[in-house]
């Protein structure tokens, strides 16, 4: 059942992460909201029941839908945020159980920039650093959540192994060559071409083009020609879903038509790529009449197509 802004916020304020999703940004339609919260419930479940891979996966797509609405970080809700950093939390914490110690790094970090869970942020970073081989670095996160609770015996005693570990000393050891992990680099494109994407196109004066190539260069990585598991196919849906947008936003509107019929393809009981090859028909036949009415000479011809255009306006739903 549908809920409206005022009781969506109030429900957020009252039940916890894990009961109801604020997604952060404006205008998302509550069709995001339950698909985001059933993502978070399946990870969740995944999780619990020891299929780390999987967990990860779901978490991943949540956190690339979820940023796929945004504009920047300074315009995202403090609801918004928390959502954020829990997501975060959650795919740092199934990295982890696959030893995945770069993504944990990443998306400790990504916690603390969004201002919560800091301590916690600091705390996994350092633990995902130890791992790594990078006990000095690991020395510097753990005091900085030491400075936040300094009482707490656990985080002292993660210090006293990361100081042991390098040679007692309290200033970080140079670090090792950073680590490689394809995939990870791969999904971490996607999620900060697609935000680049977006904050171009939502700008104060858009620019379309640029955007295009956001997207264009995110869907490289993930390979629009190949077949794709569940989560990745819902991330290769957003972004055609975003480009076909830009596309019509260029006039270029049969490839926005193509980019829908792949999403029609992709997702066929999702109604958005329904909705988005409509209406790029109706921009397509509406674009050409206008150059029709340019054309006609007469009165009697003009009044002809500026009625077909009128009834086209009254058509178009998106």
């Amino acid at each position: 059942f549908f809920f409206g802004p005022f009781f969506r916020s109030l429900f957020c304020s009252c039940l916890p992460m894990e009961s109801f999703v604020q997604l952060p940004g404006e205008n998302v339609d509550e069709n995001t909201l339950f698909q985001l919260q059933g993502l978070i419930a399946k990870g969740n479940a995944l999780y619990h029941s020891g299929r780390h891979k999987e967990a990860y996966d779901y978490f991943s797509n949540a956190i690339n839908k979820s940023t796929g609405c945004l504009k920047s970080l300074n315009e995202i809700s403090p609801a918004g945020k928390m959502l954020l950093s829990n997501l975060y939390n959650r795919r740092a914490a199934s990295a982890n159980k696959l030893q995945n110690y770069e993504q944990v790094i990443y998306d400790a970090t990504e916690m603390i920039v969004l201002g919560f869970q800091i301590e916690k942020g600091h705390v996994r970073k350092g633990g995902a650093l130890l791992m790594a081989g990078q006990p000095g670095e690991a020395v510097k996160e753990y005091k900085e959540a030491l400075k936040l609770n300094p009482d707490n015996a656990a985080y002292k005693q993660y210090l006293k192994e990361a100081q042991e570990k390098c040679g007692g000393q309290s200033e970080p050891a140079p670090p090792p060559a950073p680590l490689s992990c394809p995939e990870v680099q791969r999904q971490n494109k996607i999620h900060d071409r697609t935000k680049q994407g977006n904050k171009v196109f939502f700008a104060e004066k858009p620019d379309y083009v640029g955007a295009l190539d956001h997207y264009d260069s995110a869907l490289k990585e993930v390979g629009e020609g190949e077949k794709s598991d569940k989560p990745t196919a819902a991330i290769k849906h957003n972004l055609l879903g975003r480009r076909a947008q830009t596309l019509k936003k260029l006039q270029r509107f049969q490839e926005a038509i193509d980019d829908a019929e792949q999403m029609i393809e992709l997702a066929p009981e999702s109604e958005k790529g329904y909705i988005l090859k409509a209406n790029a028909y109706i921009c397509l036949a509406q674009h050409a009449l206008e150059g029709g009415v340019r054309a006609m000479t007469t009165p009697e011809s003009r009044e002809i197509i500026q009625k077909h255009m009128n009834a086209l306006e009254a058509a178009t739903f998106v």
